[in-house]
């Protein structure tokens, strides 16, 4: 994963003993402890020296089977707690998710020896990046337009033939002609942890001279009313789910270049949710009509990784 100019996701775990119930010795002895912090929950793994049969559950939670797991004598196993449930508590004000959870030696009963940790973890996360599309000739020589960003979040943006994103080719546009029907589509490709995408600060610009730009959809997410119907096509910005990737935004619009060049570049900016229902909040152009301007100079004044072809 590149790191030059990035804010890369942290994703800080804190696992910590709380307390032990007495100083006899833990039977088998506990080698280590592996934490995962997921989107929606943490996976908490633990490796003991010999077969362990007693049981792991959070804190308060034992008589609910998804929030405890019991040894089968094997060496290992992990206990898994979405952070909705099982007395997993929020900290709003940093977004810290902690849980206690308590290590038995023997199934429902705790003993001189047994262990409780607290399991924490922080999401200090800037998740926004710029990414960039590779470069879109009219009429003359053909580019490569696709560059995969690094994840996380792993967001791409791609240029398709095609005026809707269920009848767009079955390859990406590098050549092609003025008012061709055109797709920018930004897919979110691994949703794993991140379950959505805002799409926004999307311009294009000459090849030759940068100066010459123009804005297609703006710092809220709306597209830019000036253009709509003798250019951009879609009235917001669009969204699919479970299409060719996991979620989709996009606009469909007219090819066009500036006078000065044939090579038009596409340059937009992402940023990645962790809730399904979160970064839908584009506005229809009807909203903001009134207030959009044609030619704009843009300035990227913040630290983000910028994605090039």
């Amino acid at each position: 994963m590149s790191t030059t100019n990035t804010k890369s996701v942290l994703l800080v775990v804190v696992l910590m003993t709380i307390a032990a119930l007495g100083q006899a010795q833990f039977r088998p002895s506990l080698i280590s402890r592996d934490t995962i912090c997921l989107g929606d929950s943490v996976e908490v793994k633990l490796t003991f020296d010999a077969g362990f049969n007693g049981e792991v559950y959070a804190d308060g939670s034992h008589l609910e089977d998804n929030c405890k797991v019991t040894g089968d004598g094997t060496n290992s196993l992990t206990l898994k707690l979405e952070n909705s449930n099982c007395g997993v508590f929020q900290n709003s004000f940093d977004q810290t998710f902690m849980v206690f959870v308590n290590v038995a030696q023997r199934q429902n009963l705790i003993q001189d020896g047994d262990m409780a940790f607290l399991i924490q973890c922080k999401y200090d996360i800037d998740t926004s990046v710029t990414i960039r599309a590779g470069d879109v000739e009219v009429g003359r020589l053909s580019t490569e337009l696709v560059e995969n960003t690094a994840a996380p979040p792993q967001i791409r943006l791609t240029m398709w033939e095609g005026s809707d994103i269920n009848s767009k080719g079955t390859s990406s546009a590098s050549f092609v002609d003025i008012g061709q029907s055109l797709l920018l589509v930004a897919s979110l490709e691994d949703d794993t942890v991140y379950k959505n995408v805002l799409l926004y600060n999307c311009r294009a610009f000459s090849a030759a001279d940068p100066s010459f730009e123009v804005e297609l959809i703006d710092s809220a997410a709306c597209i830019n009313g000036a253009l709509y119907n003798d250019i951009i096509t879609t009235d917001s910005v669009e969204k699919t789910v479970n299409g060719d990737s996991p979620v989709e935004k996009w606009i469909s619009f007219k090819a066009f270049k500036f006078p000065d060049a044939d090579i038009v570049r596409f340059e937009c900016q992402a940023f990645a949710c962790f809730n399904p229902e979160d970064c839908d909040n584009t506005v229809n152009l009807n909203v903001k009509n009134d207030k959009i301007l044609l030619w704009k100079n843009i300035i990227f004044d913040i630290n983000l990784q910028t994605l090039w072809d």
